[in-house]
């Protein structure tokens, strides 16, 4: 009777076995699920370091309302903040002591006061501070003097205006994104909601050569001439905000007078604020190539932190469901038995069990390709993808082999299964401690350096099958590698997933 080398069939009903595991498929879904979680990397903001303020004010039956919103470097509303305003007698009026409102921001990080005098030319001052800042170590708050209430009062009753900070405000939701994001803050007539409130913008020239924060020196623009920015939902909202540069086509080396026209309009289409004192410099487009480069460093330290751990697991499991358990049980002797050699036999389930973790890992991968262009709107180069893929590759490889040729000289599921996952934890959590203690150990060497216990450190990584995806990590996130070359990552992966299946192979031609 013939002998098959590698049975085809065999293979592919393991294959079919293995991907309707319910325990696989169960660890599919969930690799698919924390890979979906690679978005909220993209939003790990830095502490809070400063605070930003946007004023608006308007005046009706009598008073003079100030609200001010205070937040934080992220767009976040800092709560608590002490906002306090003077107003002194009206400019060129005989002296008198100034008159002082005092509140505190709400949750939402506004604060109103309410200021009941008659309509007259008032200077005030104006200061937002948050108790708690100079224990936190951030800016205090804001600052403000010398504003004047004569516009406040302008219009019909009730009308919003901009005042001293202005109603925008350049922040950066997270510290992943390299994308220029625009807060606006604004109210309706008499400090109502603005949603269903349209945001537009434009570019503009400062030809008359207007310093910036001073009047807006461009007529206001319809609609039609603008590019619609988005729409308000609450009374601070934020835009991701890039102007590309064909905007300023004629006009390059006038960098110092490109500006951003920015109107707010009503539902109706009437115009109800302009702005027109926003820098473009501010909200130039990102490169490419700076996108990729972010895109690349995200995808390789989400793999290495989460995905990576979960793939030894993977392949803990998937080998045990389609070669060990039925090793341990002897129902492999029974397999035997038929026209297949006892090495094709075992290729063929090992190979089953790597084809079914990439097919889990490719759907991985494509989700949070997926993910990142529609965030940063670029794909991840295809030599990422396959070093990606590859690194986990390695790890499914040598942690499937190993359980299999475990399995050949152990018939105790206790033992197999415990063994495994001990190397397992093993290379990950007793290696840390081993680097640590070389680290300090060549550093302590005469002449030792923190650069050639590096070196050290990473050529110590190549004899860890989970090495090769942190190595390849470094490469894209912390740049450059010190000790050890791509070429010696790659031969140190491909020797931890051969060595493990030629021994398990070899073993396998052994008879019981």
């Amino acid at each position: 009777m013939t002998r098959l080398p590698f049975p085809l069939r065999g293979f592919l009903y393991e294959l079919r076995r293995g991907l309707l595991n319910p325990a696989l498929f169960a660890i599919t879904v969930l690799l698919v699920v924390i890979s979906m979680g690679i978005v909220t990397t993209f939003h790990v903001a830095s502490g809070r370091n400063y605070e930003s303020c946007e004023e608006v004010a308007w005046y009706v039956d009598g008073a003079y309302h100030f609200v001010v919103h205070v937040h934080d470097q992220h767009a976040l509303p800092i709560a608590g903040v002490l906002t306090n305003i003077s107003l002194s007698t009206a400019a060129g009026s005989p002296g008198s002591p100034p008159i002082y409102f005092e509140g505190h921001t709400a949750p939402n990080g506004s604060s109103q006061l309410v200021a009941r005098l008659p309509v007259a030319d008032y200077v005030y001052s104006f200061f937002a501070i948050d108790p708690n800042a100079s224990s936190s170590g951030w800016g205090e708050g804001c600052l403000f003097s010398g504003g004047n209430t004569t516009a406040i009062a302008t219009g019909p009753p009730g009308s919003v205006h901009s005042l001293a900070w202005g109603t925008w405000t350049l922040v950066g939701l997270d510290s992943s994104i390299p994308s220029p994001q625009l807060l606006l803050f604004f109210l309706g007539p008499n400090g109502t909601s603005p949603t269903g409130d349209q945001a537009f913008w434009a570019g503009a020239f400062n030809a008359s050569g207007r310093a910036m924060g001073g009047p807006n020196p461009f007529p206001p623009l319809p609609e039609s001439a603008m590019h619609r920015l988005g729409t308000f939902r609450g009374d601070a909202q934020v835009f991701s905000f890039a102007v590309p540069n064909a905007t300023w086509t004629g006009c390059y080396s006038c960098t110092s007078d490109k500006v951003v026209q920015l109107e707010i309009f009503s539902p109706t289409g009437q115009i109800l604020l302009e702005d027109t004192n926003l820098s473009a410099s501010d909200f130039a487009p990102v490169p490419t190539g700076l996108l990729v480069n972010q895109a690349d460093s995200l995808t390789f330290s989400f793999m290495s932190e989460y995905v990576g751990l979960i793939a030894p697991f993977m392949a803990i499991v998937a080998a045990y469901a389609l070669y060990a358990r039925d090793r341990i049980s002897g129902v492999l002797e029974t397999t035997q038995c038929g026209p297949i050699s006892r090495e094709g036999l075992a290729l063929s389930r090992w190979a089953a069990v790597l084809v079914t973790l990439a097919v889990s890992l490719v759907v991985s991968l494509a989700v949070i390709s997926v993910e990142i262009h529609s965030v940063l709107g670029v794909y991840l180069p295809a030599s990422v993808l396959l070093a990606t893929l590859g690194a986990v590759l390695v790890e499914v490889g040598a942690f499937s082999g190993l359980v299999m040729l475990l399995s050949r000289f152990s018939r105790s599921h206790v033992v197999v299964l415990g063994t495994a996952f001990g190397l397992f934890l093993g290379f990950e959590v007793g290696w840390t401690f081993l680097d640590n203690f070389l680290i300090s150990y060549v550093q302590a060497l005469p002449g030792g350096s923190w650069v050639s216990a590096q070196s050290v450190a990473n050529q110590f990584e190549l004899l860890n099958p989970l090495g090769t995806l942190f190595l390849l990590s470094r490469i894209y996130v912390n740049p450059p590698l010190l000790g050890v070359t791509q070429g010696e990552i790659g031969l140190a992966g491909f020797l931890w997933v051969m060595a493990p299946l030629v021994l398990f192979v070899l073993h396998a031609r052994m008879r019981d």
